[in-house]
């Protein structure tokens, strides 16, 4: 263990976090705990910190993780990220994100929600959900995502597939937003 008291976190001389006492365990393997943050600067959203973001590990099947990212002139976004994993059965990933966003005086409101699922049902039979939907393309403007920050148009899909006779049955939808216009 690694044990401190009091524990002060600086950014720029401006103390930003206090605990009157902090023990950080060195072990292996998957526990709950804080995330390193980053923190940095850029012309655009002046001081920042992104991924102030807590892990918890949902016995062997999943990985959730809630974070924040600050920034001095541009607002907040909120983050909610979870991948899930039963081995041989289903598997998926779920995001959502919701921001205030300044620029000069408009604030805006923007939410995002990605989700994907993989179900294997018996019998070769499978369904399948990719998700994708936003409020508006803002949300993904500070993205360190190449995808995100220049996409035009988001999908959702949905799929359904069984074997029948000597073929496979496919049934799906898909649901497609233009984002520019």
């Amino acid at each position: 263990k690694i044990v401190g008291k009091p524990v002060i976190a600086y950014i720029n001389h401006l103390p930003v976090f206090y605990f009157p006492f902090m023990a950080v365990p060195i072990k292996r393997g998957r526990h709950p705990g804080f995330l390193i943050p980053e923190p940095g600067y850029n012309t655009v959203d002046g001081k920042f910190l992104r991924d102030i973001a807590w892990y918890y590990p949902y016995k062997d099947y999943a990985d959730i993780i809630l974070s924040m990212d600050l920034m001095e002139r541009t607002g907040w976004k909120a983050k909610f990220k979870a991948d899930y994993i039963q081995r041989y059965k289903y598997s998926g990933s779920f995001d959502a994100a919701f921001q205030k966003s300044i620029r000069s005086t408009l604030v805006n409101y923007d939410w995002s929600l990605r989700a994907n699922h993989h179900h294997e049902l018996g019998n070769k039979a499978t369904f399948d959900a990719n998700i994708d939907f936003v409020s508006n393309k803002r949300v993904w403007e500070s993205s360190d995502i190449l995808d995100e920050s220049l996409a035009q148009r988001v999908t959702s899909s949905v799929s359904y597939r069984k074997p029948l006779l000597s073929s496979y049955l496919n049934v799906g939808a898909v649901y497609t937003e233009d984002l520019t216009n």
